[in-house]
């Protein structure tokens, strides 16, 4: 279940010459390799280091940032989106301007300065540790034209952003002075609308679940901090290709599945298997995680050959009834034996939940594969849990019945004898007792 959120992408074209941010009478000082921070509203991003660009032209001109710096955003624009403000920032803490040029006089002026050791020792620690603190431009902060991006193709527009220099710009309102020095900025904007179920399409060659066939069962979820919030389902495929692992997995299904040769997984998992007789036994009614309520991570800078996740779990979200049958807790939705579930042979609501792995839903779907082709049975074992099952005496029982003796649907298990099946070896040693007295054997079509 994810938040309704829109996407906005910010890339800088060009940086170009720097030298009229540092330049002033008494000369142009060099400007150390920087980073850039981009801010929208409260969220802020910062590039990886940007490094020297020779040209015959300039001595100090900067290559653009690879980087793409992306923000989440309201799902429309009808309401506008927050200001921008972008940053350059050297290694270090040192005050722009401390940096600054000045003549002979306050040259020595400085060395005077009783608190400009403590700055300088300060600043050449953080500047070992990597930081970059150390703001020496910056713009102001910007209206973005909502109407022109939403009208332009691909909702994608360029803007020009002064940049200007800090020591030209006033200290708590950040507001340029007159005759303030500056470069401008080429940067474009891309608006990209709320994930949708459609952006999954195809991406993976598999079978896909009918029109017909809904959803695995959630509760309505909102927002407790803002109740203007919407939350929307969405599928693995559509997450898949948001995430931007929709092509590598589809790869990955069409090397590992497709081309199998036992068979391509071109059928949906809903579909029965291939084999006249189905024994579903599974565990139900312990807590099992069955989805997870996310939103869009605030801002990230995604990085060639890491992928960060571009979705997180949003711990803001609550159930919007407390006696659904559900548990929300951190963004994770658990279902429990109170939850309210459809049975898929009767069409009666059921309260039932999984095997504290694999959700009810989806352990009952051998009830959809009764048929003249299939010869179906399905025991649910109550607290059997997804991987302890395999030790449960009562799915040993359960097991052994079947196998042997082809005990009729409908009836009741019936005790094979006096004995506790407790584990794999006594398992072993009740079927070998109950084979040899059996007339009919362990059937083959098993």
């Amino acid at each position: 279940i994810c938040k309704k959120e829109g996407k906005l992408e910010i890339k800088i074209d060009s940086i170009g010459d720097c030298d009229p941010l540092v330049r002033n009478k008494h000369g142009t000082r060099a400007i150390e390799p920087f980073k850039v921070v981009v801010q929208l509203g409260e969220h802020k991003a910062k590039s990886g280091v940007v490094g020297y660009h020779p040209t015959d032209e300039a001595d100090q001109t900067f290559s653009p940032p690879g980087d793409c710096f992306v923000f989440s955003t309201p799902p429309t624009l009808d309401g506008g989106l927050e200001k921008i403000r972008i940053t350059f920032k050297e290694p270090g803490t040192l005050r722009a301007y401390d940096k600054e040029p000045q003549n002979s006089i306050l040259k020595a002026l400085r060395y005077i300065d009783q608190d400009r050791g403590v700055r300088l020792c300060l600043n050449a620690v953080q500047k070992k540790a990597g930081r970059f603190q150390s703001n020496f431009a910056m713009s102001v902060e910007h209206t973005i034209n909502v109407e022109k991006l939403a009208e332009a193709p691909g909702n994608e527009i360029e803007m020009t952003v002064p940049i200007v220099a800090r020591v030209d710009m006033s200290l708590r309102s950040l507001e340029p002075k007159k005759d303030h020095r500056y470069i401008d900025l080429k940067i474009r904007l891309k608006w990209t609308p709320p994930v949708s179920n459609k952006d999954g399409e195809g991406i993976l060659p598999i079978g896909q679940l009918s029109e017909d066939t809904p959803f695995a069962p959630s509760p309505d979820v909102k927002c407790f901090t803002d109740s203007s919030v919407e939350y929307t389902p969405l599928n693995g495929q559509a997450v898949l290709q948001a995430e931007g692992v929709g092509e590598s997995m589809g790869r990955l299904v069409k090397e590992r599945y497709q081309e199998d040769p036992l068979g391509p997984r071109t059928k949906s998992s809903a579909d029965a298997p291939p084999v006249s007789r189905v024994y579903a036994v599974y565990g139900i009614n312990l807590d099992t995680w069955v989805s997870s309520v996310c939103k869009r991570a605030p801002t990230y800078v995604p990085k060639k050959g890491v992928n960060k996740p571009k979705f997180v779990l949003d711990s803001s979200a609550k159930l919007a009834s407390e006696d659904c049958g559900y548990k929300l807790e951190d963004g994770m939705i658990w279902e429990t034996a109170d939850t309210p579930q459809k049975d898929l042979r009767t069409g009666k609501t059921v309260h039932k939940s999984g095997d504290g792995t694999v959700p009810y839903w989806s352990l009952q779907q051998a009830h959809t594969w009764v048929g003249s082709k299939h010869e179906v049975r399905v025991h649910e074992i109550e607290g059997g849990e997804h991987r302890a099952i395999l030790n449960d005496k009562r799915f040993h029982q359960f097991l052994c019945d079947f196998l042997v003796r082809q005990q009729p649907p409908d009836e009741p298990l019936r005790p094979i004898t006096g004995k506790v099946i407790g584990g794999i070896g006594s398992l072993k040693a009740a079927l070998g007792d109950v084979a040899q007295d059996s007339d009919q054997g362990i059937s083959s079509n098993c």
